[in-house]
């Protein structure tokens, strides 16, 4: 079975996590969350959290079985 690391679908946390799951030959699974896809301002999605809260839930759902994402992302 191959390890399936969740990342932000951004270039940066792209590149990020891909350094990890090079190293641990695993799959990365591009993870788009509401800041990713809304105009709106983080303070009104909920602010602080708001990327890696998307991560932390399909964490939760099994649909990868780590996470990776960029210091600056949590809360």
């Amino acid at each position: 079975m191959t390890l399936r690391i969740g990342t932000r679908a951004s270039t940066l946390a792209r590149a990020q996590a891909g350094t990890v799951a090079d190293a641990l030959g695993a799959e990365l699974v591009p993870i788009v969350s509401e800041g990713d896809r809304s105009t709106e301002s983080l303070a009104s999605l909920g602010g602080s959290g708001v990327f890696a809260r998307a991560l932390r839930d399909a964490l939760r759902r099994g649909e990868v079985d780590a996470v990776v994402h960029s210091f600056k992302d949590l809360p």
